[in-house]
């Protein structure tokens, strides 16, 4: 599902394709997408803790994890 999330993410808000990967979204549920939008948003004081404390806004949190 987090394969699926990153390429349908990619997809739908990366200006730069490197893969066009339009059916990615369809095999994710709305709420399964907003829920691991979520979690990515949050993994950024995990894999960046000093990013994380710049970034306040979820959307630049993910962007930044994605």
């Amino acid at each position: 599902m987090v394969s699926a999330f990153g390429r349908a993410y990619h997809f739908l808000y990366d200006g730069s394709k490197i893969f066009n990967d339009y059916l990615a979204r369809e095999l994710i549920t709305d709420d399964e997408f907003a829920k691991i939008s979520g979690y990515m948003a949050e993994g950024i004081k995990f894999f960046n803790p000093e990013k994380g404390k710049d970034l306040s806004e979820a959307q630049e949190a993910l962007k930044w994890v994605i």
